[in-house]
This record gives structure tokens, C-alpha cells and sequence, in this order.
């Protein structure tokens, strides 16, 4: 370096603590705006330990931070992580860089040398970012010993005179894992650095952040998936099931309305739409793996295709619209989901999932039970026909079971109340309420109940009664 006021080209190795960076003001407080390698991330940022959680922010999920870092390393062209930022009670040395000018009149604005001091990874604090930067640090971890192991195979099969077909695949492990970290050393992550931040006003951010940021809702994720099959298939049973594409019909004037709301998490009971697109996605969800998480099912996408997902999901579709005229009815039009929510139990969502728990059984004799399987050992999703009749006749047995009658007793717009009062005794339901409780628990309660009344042909509310007797 011959030019310390020129921008430092070389500050992104690890031989020097000196970064390219952008300053400005930020409440009133100097901020930096810079890029780091995921190397230096590694070697210069503060550590997360999920077992000690820092005061100034929340504790850290080992799992989801984890999930963080190998996101990164099986998305390499197409990963995306938000800026880090981090905090110092301190001011940060620099340098500005004199023969670049910025035109932004009025502002603070510089290109500066920015100086990492040698202690940054002790006196700085993650505001956002403690996953990621977990995560990161999880796969470098994993990489170097990927690396470590595949060399060493390498050298032992060398030794002892394998083949050298042998000799070829381990040497493309060996390159593999150089490869993957070589990209810590080449990629990289924003970072925004806001210096004279002490603890009170970080606690206080932290608490801002908390109260005014909502989260991305699933209906949103789900509508903007591209890439998971359960996701993809759902969305072509949206577009192509006469059940729910399109929009209902409508006179003329009027403002048209989608049978399934695309962006809500769950549509609201004055809403014309039948059902939400995160409603179907749990259900197909649920209809596919039962009771079990997509996470907890290694390659899912490589083990089921889009194809058997909507061949599944349309037949169970097909089976609510040829046993229950409610289903019909929504189909041609002729009733609407605000409606269809003062009648019967099917328009609740819960009841749905509860069914897709039954027919994953009945239909498709619960495949991923036993996972999980590598892949060329699935034998992928087979209807059981005749437990699709009995899914079927189970169906139109349950619609009386579901129907709503008016309760005067109860204010509005609460005013219905299940006409079998056994529902209640199971306390699947509570008191008054036209949906059972939606938790994992009550969930799996009531679709083993189904699942006996299907394969069984009936049921005995008896059985199901928690504490006593209907």
C-alpha cells in the first residue's frame, strides 16, 4: 500500500484490518457501509454462542442458524442474505479517500479507509444478523473438515494402490470441497457499522424492531415459492381445480373475487373466497407426508414430483366435490365461502387438514411413515382405490355430523354452534365454536378420528371423549 488516502484493494484479505467503505451519518451517529468476505466474517466478526445469548439481543435457534449456512452452500448462484449490522459503543478510525469525490450535496458522505480495530470481534455487537453469522460459521467449520477428510482419504487410497477410478472420485471430492471454500473467500456480505450505539440505545432499537416489524406471512412466502414441489403443485391445483380457480362469478359492475385468496394467511369470515393459498398448501402438505414436517423428510422434492403431488391432491379435491354438495355447490358458484362459513364444518380449514391426515392413511397407506428413504428407494404415491371409496363414503356420512345451527345465546357474529353436540365432549372443539382448535395435538386427534370413521365406517363419539362419556 503506497497511498494511504487511495482505496485499499487488498483490506479484503485477511493479512490487513483495513476495509473499502461508504460513511455517512445515521442518527446523528457515523455509520459505514461496506462488503466483507464470508471469510472475514469468520475471522473478524463477534461469535454467537446459542448457549451464552448476549443481552443486547435474542437467543439464537442452533437449528434455524445451521439451516442459515448450508442455504448458503447448496445455493451458490442464487443464495440471498439481508446486510448484517452491527454496533460499537465506540468511534471507528478512518481514513477518507481524497481523490474520490461523491457528489451529494448536503450530505456526509465519503469513501473512507475504514480501520478494523483488532479487538471488532469483542467490543462489536450483531444487531441483526446472529444467524447468518452463526450459520456462516457452521459451514466454513464443516467445509475446512470436509476438505481435511477428503484429503485425507485421498492420500490413504493413493498409499495403498486403489484403482484409479477410485483415485478419480476422491480427487473430485478433494475439488469439491476446495471449491466450496473458496468461496469464502470470494463472495460476499453487506455490512452496515454503526458506531456510539451503547447498550441502552441497542436494547431500545431491538425493542423498536420487535414492535413495528411483522414477518413475512405464509401466504405471501407460499405465493412467491417457485421452487418447492409441495408448493408448485398447490399452486397448479389453484390455477387448473374448478374447485378453486378463478374468480367467483360476479355481476356486472361488481369487483371481482378469488375463490382462494393468494397473499392472506387465512381469508376472513365475511370474505366471499373459499379458502387461502396457505390454507391448500398445508392441506396438500398434510394429504403428501401426514403427520409428519417437510423438514424431517430428507430430498422430499427429489422423492415425490409435482406431477404425483396434483394427481393426489386432485383426487382428494375430487372426492369433497362429488360426496358433499356444499363442495358442488361452491364449485358451480352458486354458494360463497362468506356463506358457506354460517352452514357447515367443512368450510373450516382445520376439518380439512384433518381430513387430508385421514386420507394420507386411507389413500395413500401413510408413505413417508417409515422415512426417511434415499432416493430410488421410494416407490412414490400410489391411490389405494378402494380406500378412496371409503374416504368418499366417509365424507358424505360426516356432512350431517357438521352441520351448524343458530345459537341465540351468543352474541353476533359467533351465533352458530355445531348441531352434534358430541363434538364439544371430545373438547376437539371448545364450547360455542363452529372450528376445532387447530393445535398439533388436537390436529392428530382428529384425524385419527377420521381415519377410524373411514376405514371403519362409522364412529363412536364415546371413544374419543376425554374424561368420561357423550
Amino acid at each position: 500500500m503506497t497511498d494511504k488516502n487511495k482505496l485499499v484493494l487488498d483490506g479484503y484479505r485477511l493479512t490487513s484490518k483495513a476495509v473499502g467503505a461508504v460513511s455517512t451519518k445515521y442518527t446523528g451517529r457515523t455509520q459505514f457501509l461496506t462488503m466483507v468476505t464470508f471469510e472475514q466474517v469468520v475471522h473478524m466478526f463477534p461469535k454467537v454462542d446459542p448457549a451464552k445469548p448476549h443481552d443486547r439481543n435474542r437467543s439464537v435457534d442452533a437449528k434455524r442458524a445451521k439451516a442459515a449456512g448450508q442455504y448458503w452452500l447448496d445455493h451458490p448462484t442464487d443464495w440471498i442474505f439481508p446486510p448484517l449490522i452491527l454496533t460499537l459503543d465506540e468511534e471507528l478510525e478512518f481514513q477518507a479517500v481524497r481523490d474520490v469525490e461523491i457528489a451529494a450535496p448536503g450530505l456526509d458522505l465519503q469513501l473512507v479507509r475504514l480501520v478494523i480495530p483488532h479487538d471488532f470481534a469483542y467490543e462489536a455487537f450483531i444487531a441483526d444478523g446472529q444467524h447468518r453469522v452463526y450459520g456462516v460459521n457452521d459451514a466454513y467449520a464443516r467445509c475446512h473438515q470436509a476438505l481435511r477428510d477428503a484429503k485425507e482419504s485421498f492420500k490413504q487410497a493413493r498409499d495403498s494402490g486403489s484403482p484409479a477410478v477410485e483415485l478419480e472420485n476422491l480427487r473430485l471430492h478433494v475439488d469439491s470441497a476446495t471449491r466450496d471454500i473458496s468461496r469464502f473467500e470470494t463472495e460476499t456480505i453487506g455490512v452496515q457499522i454503526i458506531t456510539s450505539a451503547n447498550k441502552e440505545l441497542q436494547q431500545e432499537w431491538f425493542t423498536t424492531m420487535s414492535n413495528f416489524q411483522k414477518p413475512i406471512g405464509r401466504g405471501e412466502s407460499f405465493r412467491m415459492d417457485e421452487k418447492t414441489n409441495l408448493t408448485i403443485a398447490t399452486k397448479h391445483l389453484v390455477a387448473t381445480h374448478p374447485l378453486f380457480a378463478g374468480d367467483l362469478p360476479c355481476d356486472e359492475g361488481e369487483e371481482p373475487q378469488p375463490r382462494v385468496d393468494e397473499r392472506k394467511d387465512n381469508v376472513s369470515r365475511a370474505s366471499d373466497s373459499l379458502y387461502s393459498l396457505a390454507n391448500l398448501r398445508d392441506w396438500i402438505a398434510t394429504l403428501v407426508l401426514g403427520s409428519k414436517s417437510e423438514t424431517s423428510v430428507p430430498n422430499l422434492d427429489e422423492l415425490v414430483s409435482v406431477d404425483e403431488i396434483v394427481a393426489v391432491g386432485k383426487s382428494f379435491f375430487d372426492a369433497l366435490t362429488d360426496s358433499v354438495h356444499y363442495f358442488e355447490k361452491l364449485e358451480v358458484g352458486s354458494l360463497r365461502g362468506s356463506e358457506f362459513r354460517k352452514l357447515n364444518g367443512y368450510s373450516s380449514p382445520t376439518i380439512i387438514r384433518g381430513l387430508a391426515l385421514a386420507a394420507n392413511s386411507e389413500l395413500l397407506g401413510s408413505p413417508f411413515e417409515a422415512s426417511p428413504f434415499e432416493v430410488g428407494e421410494f416407490d412414490g404415491l400410489v391411490i389405494d382405490q378402494m380406500g378412496l371409496i371409503r374416504f368418499k363414503k366417509m365424507l358424505a356420512s360426516l356432512t350431517p355430523e357438521l352441520e351448524y345451527e343458530d345459537d341465540p345465546t351468543r352474541p353476533k357474529p359467533q351465533k352458530k354452534r355445531m348441531k352434534q353436540p358430541s363434538w364439544y365432549a371430545t373438547q376437539l372443539f371448545r364450547e360455542g365454536a363452529t372450528a376445532p382448535q387447530s393445535g398439533f395435538q388436537d390436529r392428530a386427534r382428529l384425524g385419527e378420528m377420521l381415519k377410524t370413521w373411514s376405514s371403519e365406517g362409522k364412529i363412536d363419539f364415546a371413544d374419543y371423549v376425554k374424561g368420561g362419556v357423550v
